[in-house]
């Protein structure tokens, strides 16, 4: 499916649906639209041709035929699709149909994914899959082309390799944006790799993603220097405040294990006057998380709780995105040529979702989910690609001491609530039986990486 695409044809009825000439095919009328242009609120009635908002202004300007479908939105807010700025699919265990049908009734309409993960098991062929997958669903998938496949060379054994010549294949498709993360570790080692791939990115007008975890002073301004445009990793509002100065976009993260967003926002409130380099992600959420409390739309909620502006939290989850990839051409805001992706909001405060319109169609009204998700077809070589050893045995999984050793002087990793970042401890911990022992009552738990 090519995102970009259009016939002069289609321009030419856009324009005659857009003059009043033909009858708009969808009518949202007495709401107000969420202007992300200038952060203001207008009353005004939405005219949608097909799949393209043609006109903000005066429904009683526009004839209405037989065909058109017309909705009233009294009182209610007219706001653009909600975005993921940095997604990983495969992490929700989730076909792309199937995670539509649980981001539909949040408001989501649009992702931004990096799929590393099917990239690192399947290669070129396995992302080309993965976008083929989210044809005819009620989301759309921009890509951020892996810049690293595998992504620990050295230490593991991927299905694929990503190269300058593949990483190139793939930003030459129309639903790519970007190179997706890029880690300053393996940027500032000057490997000329991934300078190469940052370069095909920037040629081809395109964005490259960082992944800045705690990079500061020296080291972050080189990182941006040489090309990297955003990050997803700040955990504090000094960190993203640092980046942001430098001209780099935020992905203000909140996700299933990732909770940075308080801390951010409460943070920089008082201290940006201008949010337009701020824009929310999830950098991934469980399906479950979902369900129970939201996906994009709670960040927006959370947003508007610590005190942002109900629009301004809007823009960050819509029109900043847009236009930090480029498409804003394409989707982002309620406005004339652009997809007529739109959530409409009951309450503007609390973020209550009321219905959803994707491509110019309900897809979701007042609780009623109106998709059905299609059968997925997926091929031979993407089946079955796990293939572990069947002779593996408990005794594998722990570490074994010399005979007579009664304790062990053992390096832990020590996970920091809601966030990625890790820290390293040494702990005492009993042996038996030859194998150092677990410790649950101190949370202390053998950790394995197993060859798939």
């Amino acid at each position: 499916m090519n995102l970009r695409s259009i016939m002069p044809k289609e321009l030419l009825n856009l324009m005659r649906a857009g003059s009043g000439r033909i009858s708009p095919t969808l009518k949202l009328v007495n709401g107000y639209v969420i202007d992300v242009f200038s952060s203001n609120i207008i009353k005004a009635d939405v005219m949608v041709f097909k799949d393209r908002v043609v006109a903000i202004g005066s429904e009683e300007d526009y004839p209405t035929s037989q065909s058109t479908k017309v909705v009233d939105v009294s009182g209610k807010y007219l706001a653009p699709g909600f975005m993921d700025a940095h997604i990983h699919i495969e992490s929700t265990l989730l076909i792309p149909a199937q995670l539509a049908k649980i981001l539909i009734p949040h408001g989501v309409t649009s992702l931004f994914a990096d799929p590393h993960e099917i990239g690192n098991v399947l290669g070129v062929k396995g992302i080309k899959l993965l976008l083929k997958l989210t044809e005819g669903i009620p989301l759309r998938v921009f890509i951020e082309v892996p810049s690293r496949v595998p992504t620990a060379p050295g230490l593991e054994t991927s299905g694929a390799v990503l190269g300058v010549e593949e990483v190139g294949e793939l930003l030459d498709l129309p639903e790519s944006v970007s190179l997706g993360e890029l880690n300053y570790q393996n940027l500032l080692s000057g490997r000329e790799e991934y300078f190469q791939k940052i370069a095909a990115a920037l040629s081809r007008g395109k964005v490259a993603n960082g992944h800045l975890a705690m990079l500061k002073g020296v080291e972050l301004n080189a990182a941006l220097a040489a090309g990297l445009m955003d990050d997803h990793e700040s955990v504090s509002a000094e960190e993203a405040m640092e980046k942001v100065v430098r001209g780099a976009a935020v992905f203000v993260r909140e996700g299933t294990s990732e909770r940075n967003l308080e801390d951010i926002i409460k943070g920089v409130l008082g201290r940006v006057r201008d949010f337009r380099r701020f824009m929310f992600c999830t950098d991934d959420k469980h399906p479950e998380d979902i369900v129970r409390e939201g996906h994009i739309d709670y960040n927006v909620r959370k947003a508007v709780e610590l005190g942002v502006d109900p629009v301004v939290a809007i823009q960050m989850a819509t029109y900043n995105i847009a236009t930090h990839f480029r498409v804003d051409h394409l989707v982002g805001a309620v406005a004339p040529h652009r997809k007529a992706d739109i959530v409409v909001i009951s309450n503007i405060d609390k973020v209550t979702i009321d219905s959803v319109i994707f491509n110019g169609e309900v897809v979701y009204y007042k609780g009623k989910l109106l998709y059905e998700p299609p059968k997925a077809e997926i091929p031979e070589y993407a089946l079955r690609t796990i293939n572990i050893n069947p002779n593996l045995i408990p005794e594998d999984l722990v570490i074994t001491v010399k005979e007579g050793v009664s304790e062990a002087y053992v390096r832990v990793i020590d996970v920091v609530p809601e966030q990625i970042i890790t820290h390293e401890s040494h702990e005492w911990l009993s042996v038996k039986n030859g194998y150092i022992a677990s410790d649950p009552k101190r949370d202390l738990l053998h950790i394995a990486v197993v060859d798939r």
